[in-house]
């Protein structure tokens, strides 16, 4: 008897009740006494606290999906990115880094064809792609881009730096909207709104990650601009590394703010199109906004502290766009 992700999201449901309540009797109630069902509820929780702690924006956004079941299925899968990310950051050794990889891809292969891995992120992504059927394709991709990202040294052009945001951010905006209900829908040159926008949303979210990053990036004498840019504004690498701000290294900065809020710009004019359900999957974009209006304001000096704070304002306008149907 496996668990059904309706069960776990049943009991997720009274045990994030049960932590709300300090006192009376849900203090110290199980609630649920099957074995499978408990541990399964425990790989969801785990994989939820991973999302919320490593990537605040989508875990924060998750909360307005209503549906627990989906909401959860959600969280898995944006653990499962996180898996992937950090092995870069915390593997120093090549060799290691690209094992690793393999095995997530060897672990993939073996959920779809219906075994289970022990490992809690794996046993989490197992009822999420058995329950909705997800296309392997994007999470087959997650794991090649990562691959490639182990040997690059620089990106080469914006374009560069936008496909890998596409097969990697957007991809998992596609896999979020199969979970509520929304497969991608592509027909000679048709492309479903939904799809179009989680394209554009996920490009500018992958841009402003690299921003966002561009402090950690200079401390580990790690280059992501592109290297045309770069060419362009006279910046060296070790210009770079030396850690000032000049005002060549703010225009490069501006273009890809720029490219950014183009994408972003380009999402929303797509919403009246795409159904309110499918909007939910998209509110991450308050927090890209937020960021390339602070960047913007502090001159594109991507070093500027404050930039990495996510202040109430932002969760605000997340909450906002919720209540009016945008995002």
């Amino acid at each position: 008897h496996h668990p059904t992700i309706q069960g776990i999201a049943m009991i997720i449901g009274k045990r994030l009740l049960a932590r709300k309540c300090k006192t009376g009797r849900f203090k110290n109630a199980t609630p649920c006494s099957n074995r499978s069902y408990s541990s399964a509820v425990n790989h969801f929780l785990e994989c939820e606290d991973k999302v919320k702690k490593a990537d605040y924006a989508h875990w924060y956004s998750s909360i307005y999906v209503k549906n627990t079941k989906a909401r959860f299925s959600i969280m898995a899968l944006r653990a499962f990115n996180i898996e992937l990310a950090m092995i870069k950051s915390v593997v120093s050794q090549p060799t290691i880094q690209q094992s690793r990889l393999s095995w997530w891809r060897q672990v993939l292969e073996a959920i779809y064809n219906g075994e289970k891995i022990h490992h809690p992120v794996a046993e989490a992504l197992y009822q999420v792609v058995h329950e909705f059927d997800l296309s392997q394709k994007w999470l087959i991709l997650l794991i090649t881009s990562r691959e490639q990202d182990l040997h690059l040294r620089q990106p080469g052009t914006i374009q560069d730096v936008e496909n890998y945001a596409e097969n990697t951010a957007s991809s998992l905006l596609y896999l979020s909207n199969e979970i509520l209900g929304f497969k991608q829908v592509i027909k000679d040159d048709y492309v479903d709104p939904l799809s179009k926008a989680s394209s554009h949303l996920g490009v500018a979210t992958g841009i402003t990650t690299l921003l966002r990053a561009y402090p950690h990036h200079i401390k580990l004498k790690e280059v992501y601009l592109p290297k045309d840019l770069c060419i362009k504004y006279n910046v060296s690498q070790e210009d770079l590394h030396r850690g000032e701000t000049s005002d060549d290294i703010k225009q490069i900065i501006y273009t890809m703010a720029d490219q950014a809020k183009g994408h972003l710009e380009a999402a929303r004019k797509l919403t009246n199109e795409i159904p309110p359900q499918g909007r939910v999957a998209l509110l991450s974009a308050a927090f890209v906004d937020d960021y390339l209006i602070k960047l913007e304001k502090h001159d594109f000096n991507p070093l500027v502290p404050e930039l990495s704070n996510i202040g109430v304002k932002t969760r605000i306008a997340v909450t906002k766009n919720y209540y009016t149907k945008k995002f």
